[in-house]
């Protein structure tokens, strides 16, 4: 199809995804967004197979800093991020560039899947730049990651630990400058993702670098979730009984 063609079938998708039923939509706050799955298929149903998407990926290895806290240098730690440019195309004409960044660990999905997860986002933002995006700009896959990392525990200088935090030790704190040995060996215990274990070693690095049996546990459960490998009964018996 030539260019005007092109523009009077992206106005039908354009208007198919703007009058989308509630079913269809997720709500977030007072605002209703349609899912990249959604948007995707009017999409494709539109344009058919002679669209195409490419997505290109750049990694961000973890690593560490300094910063100061409350006057003390300390060191934090980043777990490293997935960054994706999708592009798309209609017979080798280029419509648009969705970018988008997944902080590894951050969440359940994170652990494993934060390539993927990146690249739906990539193209929820591609899609939106054509118009495809059901009245907002954002759509609901984005509107999950803003709430994800809004709870991240990710951030080096954020302090308040998870809800969760203290529920097998009662005064487990991720700032306790008066934490005894065994608290702190639960409190890695219950790191639930990298940001737990980055404010760990912000707030009790001294603690963990004299105790060996600590500052390996802290090293491979570090490492597991790096992996994404799940923790297994029997290393909980083992480590901590």
């Amino acid at each position: 199809m030539d260019t005007r063609q092109l523009n009077d079938v992206l106005k039908q998708a354009i208007q198919e995804t703007n009058t989308l039923e509630q079913k269809d939509l997720v709500r977030f706050g007072k605002k209703w967004y349609a899912p990249v799955k959604i948007r995707n298929d009017i999409f494709r149903k539109y344009f058919g197979m002679d669209a195409g998407y490419t997505s290109t990926y750049e990694i961000v290895q973890p690593y560490t800093y300094k910063v100061l806290k409350q006057g003390k240098e300390v060191t934090s730690y980043f777990p490293g991020s997935v960054i994706c440019k999708t592009e798309i195309f209609y017979k080798n004409k280029f419509l648009a560039t969705g970018i988008a960044e997944e902080i590894r660990g951050s969440s359940h999905v994170n652990m494993t899947s934060a390539l993927e997860n990146c690249q739906t986002s990539s193209l929820g933002r591609a899609l939106s730049m054509i118009g495809i995006s059901g009245n907002e700009f954002a759509s609901a896959d984005e509107m999950v990651g803003v709430e994800r990392k809004e709870k991240s525990n990710d951030i080096a200088n954020q302090d308040a630990p998870p809800s969760d935090a203290g529920s097998k030790v009662k005064h487990n704190s991720y700032n306790d400058t008066n934490i005894t040995k065994e608290n702190l060996r639960q409190l890695i215990s219950d790191a639930k993702h990298l940001g737990d274990l980055n404010k760990i070693l912000m707030n009790h690095d001294t603690l963990l670098q004299q105790h060996k049996d600590l500052n390996d546990l802290f090293a491979k459960e570090k490492k597991r979730m790096e992996e994404g490998t799940p923790k297994t009964k029997e290393e909980d018996e083992d480590w901590y009984g």
